[in-house]
């Protein structure tokens, strides 16, 4: 009776340290792929028109909040404000996106066979994407499939031209607020969106130059 008591407290501290154990590493693990994986996105051709799409629409999301919680009368700019933080978080998230779809290695498996004389070859096979892909990962192929085929891109690709509507939309919008107390944000966030306009756009060519044919 002993013996199976001794046993069973063993076993529970045991579990207990593995399980403790596992969660105090699951931080670290987390860490880990993270940063892996901004690692590997950062490392690609695509890392300046990543940081630009980051870096110039961060900005207009929290002037977006800020406009939101200081509570504007004006309904116009305050409305738009919002509207553009929608916008410029979906930019970010197409960047990271496309720059992902963009620089993913292929998966290729390596199968042996044998011959019926007793002989073997290997043969390897590669992962195909969505819709058939197997284009190298930071190639011009790769490019063309992304943004021609990717429906996912094709969605964003709507959605930006709505972005430039409603940048234009802003700018006539800001000309008649002159006196609300958010127009001064709503400056900043649209300069901050031509700047990516302009610099993304820019950026993005630099990155397509510097692909694999």
């Amino acid at each position: 009776m002993a013996a199976v008591l001794c046993d069973f407290v063993s076993d529970l501290c045991k579990n207990s340290c593995n399980v403790v154990g596992k969660i105090v590493c699951l931080p670290c693990r987390a860490c880990g792929l993270v940063t892996r994986e901004l690692g590997d996105i950062f490392s690609s051709p695509f890392c300046a028109y990543l940081s630009v799409a980051l870096g110039l629409n961060l900005p207009s999301i929290v002037f977006g909040i800020k406009a939101a919680v200081s509570g504007d009368d004006c309904q116009d700019v305050l409305q738009w404000m919002l509207v553009n933080a929608a916008f410029c978080a979906v930019n970010m998230a197409a960047a990271v996106y496309i720059t992902n779809a963009i620089q993913k290695g292929r998966g290729e498996t390596v199968t042996v066979n044998k011959l019926e004389d007793g002989t073997y070859y290997e043969a390897s096979a590669v992962t195909t994407g969505p819709g058939g892909d197997t284009s190298r990962e930071n190639s011009m192929k790769r490019i063309k499939q992304i943004l021609c085929y990717d429906p996912i891109v094709a969605c964003y690709i709507v959605v930006g031209v709505g972005y430039l509507i409603w940048q234009s939309v802003g700018m006539s919008r800001w000309v008649a607020a002159g006196g609300c107390s958010s127009s001064s944000n709503m400056l900043y966030s649209l300069i901050c969106n031509w700047l990516f306009i302009s610099l993304g756009a820019t950026s993005f060519v630099c990155s397509v130059c510097c692909m694999k044919l």
